[in-house]
Order: structure tokens, then sequence, then C-alpha cells
């Protein structure tokens, strides 16, 4: 029995089968399952719309959650003139967004043409240090092609980019990133 939905467009079947006595069904039977095909599919269509609508409920609870959070961290912008503390404040609101291992906010220094480690957080011990006193040519890396491109960059497998760059004093480990500028 065909199953449609509202724009009585088909969306299935619904298909019953008798193995054991193999009886032919009646009319009546028939015009029955239409009948229950019918309650099915308004059934199925309204699963479906619950599905969609709890979806969108939830990509607008994260939608708010982050606005949110870009609010406090425009709040703590304002309330501070210290970098490091206004990094410190970013890094934390993000960590509530984000789940992250490691975070780094590389500056432009436009009289050497340098990137530069404003601010980094590193669960690995004695990370921090390399990474600030790294610097790297603008045109070097990804976060080199990030400040050239400005835009944003997805690097899936770190290890594997032609553009990766490693840290001096540290080791090549497999991590996924996201650059942006």
């Amino acid at each position: 029995v065909p199953l449609y939905d509202k724009d009585r467009d088909l969306m299935g079947v619904l298909g019953l089968c008798d193995p054991v006595d193999r009886q032919l069904p009646t009319i009546e039977l028939v015009k029955s399952l239409e009948v229950f095909a019918t309650l099915a599919a308004v059934a199925i269509e309204n699963a479906r719309q619950y599905e969609a609508l709890r979806e969108a409920s939830e990509q607008q609870k994260a939608q708010l959650a982050l606005r949110h959070a870009i609010l406090e961290v425009s709040g703590a912008l304002l309330a501070t003139l210290e970098p490091r503390e206004v990094f410190a404040r970013i890094a934390a609101l993000l960590k509530e967004i984000v789940d992250y291992d490691a975070l780094e906010v590389r500056l432009v220094d436009k009289a050497t043409g340098e990137l530069y480690c404003g601010y980094c957080r590193d669960g690995a011990a004695g990370a921090e240090e390399q990474f600030k006193a790294w610097r790297s040519p603008i045109d070097a890396g990804v976060s080199g092609w990030v400040v050239r491109h400005n835009e944003a960059q997805l690097v899936n497998d770190m290890l594997n980019d032609p553009r990766g760059e490693l840290v001096p004093g540290t080791e090549w480990e497999p991590q996924a990133s996201i650059i942006a500028p």
C-alpha cells in the first residue's frame, strides 16, 4: 500500500506478507490498510517535522550560546586594556565553546614581517616557552598563509599539510587545527 505525504508525493510503501497460508487479501482489508497507511504517513511526516524542529531548536540554542560568549568577550575586551588578561579571558571563553588542547594568538610584527606569539596556552610541559620564543616570516606556514589571504583554514592533518611548520624545540605530533585571521 503506498504511503503519501500531505502533498500526495510518494514517501514509501507499506508491505504485508502472508507466507504461511498465502491467502489473498480481501478488498475490505486493502481499504483498511489504505486508511492505516494514510495514518502511518501522517505519523511519519509528523515525526520528521518534530525532528527538524528539534534540530533547529538545538542549532538556535548553540547560536545563542555563541552570541552570549561573544558578548562576554566584548565585555572583557572593554573591561581591561591589559593584552595578556584579554587573551586569557578569550582563551577561557573559547574553551567553553570549542574543546581544544592548545591555543596560540600569533600577532603580526609589521616592522620585521614576522608573526610572533602574543599569547599561548598549551597542555604540554614547556611547550609555551618554545612557542613564545618562536618567530616566523609572514610568508611561511599555515598562519602566514592565513595572514596573506585573510581567510580561515581548517587543517585536518597538519603533519601532511605542505604548509605545516615545526616550532623549534618541539616534535611533530598528529593534530588538526583551525587557524583564523
